[in-house]
């Protein structure tokens, strides 16, 4: 797509006016971002499946980086509720699937989405809930699988499985259940700090 986009241009250029050459650069430039995105998750997805992806748990307060990443999203319609809960986890690594887990609700959920950071069971939880149609029957088992996308084209369908992996790697886990008003819940259990 960004190949032909480009060959159109690069052949045509004289041809097309002004906004029709701006419409193509910038479905060129929106291709090369996937195509970006996808080079990560596949290099992130390698890394974490060969054991070589570095995670540095530290004592953090959850409810501070969730608070963070979701405001680092700058997405309207995202209600984080949140209390004191340390965790030993990877900050950079807790940011990461807190925004895959938002971006993913309101992509294909659907404000208003709500973080809420709870203790449960001794453990830390995370859930991130929207407000959309809830994830088909079809889809709900595969959710955290490579290249489980949902038929769409904007997604690497790597983003749950690097979520669930990275969970995993910090000693916690990742999962999904219908919400109960209708839509999805995501879930992301990491331990307590001593």
């Amino acid at each position: 797509m960004v190949k032909g986009f480009l060959t159109t241009l690069s052949d045509h250029w004289d041809d097309i006016g002004d906004e029709e050459r701006r419409q193509m650069i910038g479905s060129a430039a929106r291709g090369g971002d996937r195509l970006g995105r996808l080079v990560d998750d596949l290099f992130a997805a390698a890394r974490l499946e060969s054991g070589a992806l570095e995670v540095r748990p530290t004592r953090i307060e959850l409810g501070a980086v969730v608070a963070e990443a979701v405001t680092d999203l700058g997405a309207d319609g995202v209600t984080v509720v949140t209390g004191p809960v340390h965790v030993l986890a990877d900050r950079g690594r807790v940011q990461q699937m807190v925004t895959n887990y938002v971006t993913n609700a309101l992509r294909y959920g659907g404000a208003p989405v709500t973080v809420e950071v709870t203790v449960v069971d001794g453990g830390a939880q995370v859930v991130v809930e929207d407000s959309g149609p809830g994830i088909s029957d079809a889809l709900a088992p595969l959710l955290f699988t490579k290249f489980a996308s949902g038929g769409t084209r904007e997604a690497t369908g790597l983003g749950l499985f690097i979520v669930r992996e990275l969970a995993r790697a910090q000693g916690g886990a990742a999962w999904h259940q219908r919400a109960p008003g209708g839509g999805a819940a995501f879930y992301l259990r990491l331990p307590l700090a001593p």
